[in-house]
């Protein structure tokens, strides 16, 4: 990796001038233990690779296999040298180990000396140019990547004067920490947003779970009353059309299944993944439905819900209820998602949870007259617009704020360029 142009005052130097490399111990699975053992040590593979050495994820190894050298010290650097491609030169510092602690052959050891900082080198293998270039030069076997340790002490790092380098640690560390603290403060206003929703639909059913199976419903609020929901929706189940009938498939008739139904969750439905046509329709027990039609997973991922905006038909996995005069179809849906926990909790079985029929017909709706469910409508409409659109923005800016470290780092050893001069400007964007 040699750009053609370097930083004024700095060097370029291979790894081989900067560092010493140890390389990772060998072992079989009956060598290594979960837990400590006499005459054990630890042993970190590519699983305790993380941001910071993750100690937790170490196994156990007979010492007698590892010389004084492969025991970790402060100052190393783990570098995972054979994963999955996207994962190989994945770095981490160690600062102080809290025990003795060696590593599997899959990680290579840097071991810095006088003529660079510890923490700059492993912040410069972090950098994505010089990821990328690792990411480059490893080979690919059928599952595995792995990265020579000849060619990663060839990669070639623009090195400041002793001076500098101290002055950029410090800059860098504080920088990234401010990048840290800003992505916690989004992750902080995203999560805020999000739980506006389910607040609103609270506020909006009088702090009340709409949907009830059984027993005596509670109380209901003034002006509101408790209907079997059968009295006032006609419910319907699904069908799948053979597939030993490929002409069944591919036509006019969307057909909701529960690929589509995360994507679809508290929309309009108008597309699907899949379409079955009239011979479809007409072989099974599938049927057309009209638009407006709700639909609520009943199996796998239960109590997800969509509005059909046209015509079509769904899967045995969902139950669908065409709505009666008394019952506003969009009023329905919100009652079904303000009450998601506790539908949930109606599912049974085992190993995949689901809610049956004779549950589904014992099913209760707390609703009021229907000019006043098409006002809480209305009004749940343009809040619940206004949450999604701030939830939008945030995941927008999360994503700008998530890539702050790589910008950081791209700019901090950009040739001919100084990251003492860009991080400030960088850090007030």
């Amino acid at each position: 990796m040699k750009p053609s142009q370097t930083t004024v005052g700095w060097a370029r130097r291979p790894l081989r001038e900067l560092c010493s490399v140890v390389r990772g111990i060998t072992f079989s699975a009956a060598d290594a233990s979960p837990a400590p053992f006499d005459g054990g040590i630890a042993c970190l593979t590519t699983s305790g690779v993380q941001v910071e050495p993750d100690w937790g994820a170490c196994r156990y190894v007979r010492r007698d296999l590892v010389s004084a050298v492969q025991v970790l010290r402060a100052g190393d650097i783990l570098v995972s040298t054979a994963n999955s491609r996207a994962l190989v030169g994945k770095c981490c510092l160690v600062e102080q180990p809290p025990f003795d602690c060696t590593f599997g052959a899959f990680v290579t050891v840097l071991r810095p000396n006088s003529r660079i900082e510890a923490a700059l080198l492993m912040l410069w293998l972090r950098s994505p140019g010089t990821v990328a270039e690792m990411q480059r030069l490893a080979s690919n076997t059928t599952n595995i990547a792995n990265l020579k340790v000849s060619d990663l002490l060839a990669l070639e790092m623009p090195v400041p004067s002793a001076e500098e380098q101290g002055r950029m640690k410090v800059t860098l560390q504080e920088a990234l920490r401010l990048a840290g603290g800003a992505l916690s403060a989004v992750d902080g206003a995203l999560s805020a947003a999000r739980a506006l929703t389910p607040s609103m639909l609270r506020i909006a059913f009088k702090e009340l779970t709409p949907i009830h199976a059984g027993g005596a419903p509670p109380p209901a609020p003034a002006g509101w009353g408790w209907r079997t929901l059968t009295q006032v929706a006609r419910l319907e189940s699904g069908h799948t059309p053979s597939r030993r009938h490929p002409e069944w498939w591919g036509g006019e008739v969307p057909w909701i299944a529960l690929p589509d139904i995360r994507a679809l969750d508290g929309k309009l439905a108008y597309a699907t993944a899949e379409n079955t046509n009239e011979l479809g329709i007409a072989n099974s027990s599938a049927r057309v439905l009209p638009a407006h039609t709700v639909v609520m997973s009943r199996t796998a991922s239960v109590g997800f819900v969509t509005v059909m905006g046209r015509p079509m038909a769904t899967s045995q996995d969902f139950v669908n209820w065409v709505c009666g005069r008394e019952m506003d179809p969009f009023f329905l849906a919100y009652a079904l998602r303000a009450s998601r926990d506790y539908i949930r909790g109606l599912a049974s079985g085992a190993v995949h949870k689901t809610i049956y029929m004779p549950m589904l017909h014992s099913l209760h709706v707390c609703m009021p007259r229907i000019e006043e469910q098409r006002r809480i409508v209305a009004e749940l409409d343009a809040r619940l617009a206004g949450a999604d659109r701030l939830c939008s923005a945030l995941a927008a800016r999360r994503e700008q704020v998530e890539k702050l470290p790589s910008v950081i780092l791209r700019s901090a050893f950009t040739p001919a360029s100084s990251a003492l001069d860009v991080l400030p400007e960088l850090l007030h964007a």
